[in-house]
């Protein structure tokens, strides 16, 4: 009954929300309060329409539908609460919450505590009259008239009976009364086994004239295999709305429930639809693998693979050899450059042995040399040709038994050479006369290549005698 009760009032706090209006205000939290009691008393105490109106229309004169209201009588006697309980009555409403741990000041506690009096030997004839009555306006008259005249039993009660019973006519029969909502009946437009990826409509039949809304329920299951309704995803969709679009891409392989509740906010009524169970289920797996565990010379490792339509997940194992050969070096980059020279450097790559550098020309391209595991990961690229644009790349190798396993290789790195620098120019020096030479008369200082004037001439003379000859 507690967690029911408590179900109710979250229900109508929904609907106020729903509605636009906080419940912050005296006359919000009435509006609230009216919803919450309306559907105790239907739902739980089982009444009809008219008896719950002419409940209502009492509690409306007594308290207007405020739990927490208290005041005292001339002798300054308290009544509180939504019926205006006084003297033991009151006593026994403390009581009975302080019994139940609940608040005696609350809706909660006080509905409670009015099913328990309607339990009791002198109020059954109330709740047995109440659950006769006619649901129809008639039947509101009688069960506020009837209420009033032997539940709350005012002073004046003969007239003020009349006058609650009329209010219930007039002020909640045409609210409350003659609701009805038909059962919607729901259906799928295309079977009931999707893939993933693929939209999944469900359509119902209208609930009446008198319905304000749909909530449309996805229920999937929990890690224990069973369905779990405290955790359905809901959709609030509007009293025209007949259909719902689903996507199932967004739903992993497996078995879900849909329902449909149809309500009318004013009086809180609901009506369930079938249920109807769907299924996701993917025939064709398309997995993207990654290793998710390292495998070593001595211990394999695993891949994991996992379907991108259905999230599926499989396990392989993965040998070291393997690994290594879907492996590769990592972060190559140049740290370097000058007119003929550029160096590269790269993350270690675990395990490894040695390296092989790789440089690209116009025939593709070409090893041009290896680097030892100890060498720093790093590698001097030497002779090259200034402002020229060169790439590289680099595997490492593993050695496995008498085999050396070679990796992927690394990604690439590019760089230019610098532009060779222009050699300095002397600068040049202004002509100046030719020393006159004084003619060395000594022998001895004279070698083969010493020229007299007389001998220049003579050299002329035979050149002009050659040409002449010509």
């Amino acid at each position: 009954m507690k967690k029911a009760l408590a179900r109710i009032m979250l229900v109508a706090l929904s609907i106020v929300i729903i509605a636009g209006v906080m419940p912050l205000s005296a006359n919000a939290s009435s509006n609230s309060n009216k919803t919450t009691i309306f559907q105790y008393l239907t739902q739980e105490l089982g009444f009809n329409s008219a008896a719950a109106c002419g409940i209502m229309a009492n509690i409306e004169k007594e308290s207007n539908f405020r739990s927490n209201i208290i005041i005292r009588d001339s002798n300054g006697l308290p009544s509180g609460g939504l019926c205006m309980w006084n003297g033991g009555r009151l006593n026994n409403l403390k009581k009975f919450c302080a019994d139940r741990g609940l608040n005696y000041l609350s809706i909660e506690g006080q509905l409670s505590y009015l099913e328990y009096e309607l339990q009791k030997d002198y109020y059954k004839h109330i709740y047995k009259y109440l659950k006769n009555v006619a649901d129809s306006s008639d039947g509101a008259y009688n069960a506020a008239h009837y209420w009033c005249y032997y539940f709350e039993i005012p002073a004046n009660r003969s007239s003020k009976s009349v006058q609650r019973a009329n209010s219930a006519i007039r002020n909640y029969w045409p609210v409350y009364g003659g609701v009805e909502l038909k059962t919607p009946e729901l259906s799928v437009a295309k079977g009931t086994t999707y893939e993933p990826g693929k939209k999944l409509t469900v359509k119902w039949t209208s609930a009446g004239p008198d319905t304000d809304g749909y909530r449309v329920y996805l229920v999937s299951k929990n890690a224990k295999g069973e369905f779990d309704y405290d955790n359905a995803k809901v959709a609030h969709l509007g009293a025209d709305e007949k259909s719902f679009t689903i996507k199932a891409h967004n739903m992993k392989v497996g078995t879900y429930r849909i329902y449909v509740y149809a309500y009318n906010k004013v009086t809180g009524l609901e009506e369930k639809s079938n249920v109807l169970t769907v299924k996701i289920k993917c025939d064709k797996h398309d997995y993207t693998s990654k290793i998710t565990t390292v495998p070593t010379e001595t211990k394999d490792g695993v891949r994991t693979h996992t379907c991108k339509v259905c999230g599926k997940v499989k396990e392989t194992k993965v040998v070291y050899s393997d690994y290594v050969k879907e492996s590769k070096v990592k972060n190559l980059r140049v740290t370097g450059i000058t007119e003929t020279k550029i160096k590269i450097r790269w993350d270690k790559f675990k395990n490894a042995d040695g390296y092989r550098i790789y440089m690209k020309n116009a025939d593709g391209w070409k090893q041009i040399g290896v680097a030892s595991a100890d060498e720093d990961n790093a590698f001097m690229v030497r002779n090259l040709d200034s402002n020229t644009k060169y790439s590289f790349k680099v595997k490492a190798y593993v050695a496995v038994g008498d085999k050396k396993i070679y990796t992927e290789s690394s990604n690439v790195a590019t760089a230019t050479t610098e532009k060779a620098s222009k050699p300095a120019q002397k600068p040049v020096e202004a002509p100046t006369e030719a020393p006159v030479e004084t003619p060395d008369t000594e022998a001895e200082n004279k070698t083969d290549d010493t020229k007299t004037s007389s001998d220049f001439t003579n050299i002329f003379k035979d050149f002009c005698d050659g040409i002449l000859n010509f």
